[in-house]
């Protein structure tokens, strides 16, 4: 019988969580005909309301540590993916993260979605929401969720 390849979303972020539920995504679940997207979620900033010429510095700033762990992250994951030879796109889109997260995993048709957590207490997460209870609410796609370990 003919191994079927699936496409997986496997979401990061520049935490931990996110890189461990990678890695245990490869290690236990991973096929050789898999391909991966992997998807970095970019929130946009807004400026503050009133963005006077003191506070400009601070938020060029502010705009450029952002840009910069963003770009931390798809390189930490592009060297992960070219290491282990996986056939891997990652992207990166806009907006909150459980709706991206959904949104492409809807629109690319993938098999499956990999996402970590950061162990959040149950109080915690009830006050948050949080980005799995979005995504496992809102999709019909299988969700892989490898927690976190203990409470942050």
């Amino acid at each position: 019988m003919a191994d079927t390849s699936d496409l997986v979303l496997v979401a990061v972020d520049e935490c931990d969580h996110s890189e461990r539920a990678f890695e245990w995504y490869l290690s236990h679940v991973h096929k050789d005909g898999n391909s991966l997207i992997v998807l970095y979620c970019h929130e946009k900033l807004d400026p503050p309301a009133l963005l006077h010429s003191q506070h400009s510095e601070e938020w060029k700033q502010t705009l450029r540590e952002h840009e910069e762990k963003k770009d931390r992250v798809i390189e930490k994951y592009k060297t992960k993916c070219e290491q282990k030879r996986l056939k891997a796109k990652i992207k990166v889109e806009f907006g909150k993260a459980g709706e991206t997260i959904h949104r492409i995993a809807e629109e690319e048709k993938v098999s499956f979605i990999v996402m970590g957590g950061r162990g959040l207490s149950t109080l915690r997460r009830t006050l948050l929401g949080g980005v799995s209870d979005y995504v496992m609410k809102h999709t019909q796609i299988p969700v892989c969720f490898v927690p976190g370990h203990g409470g942050h």
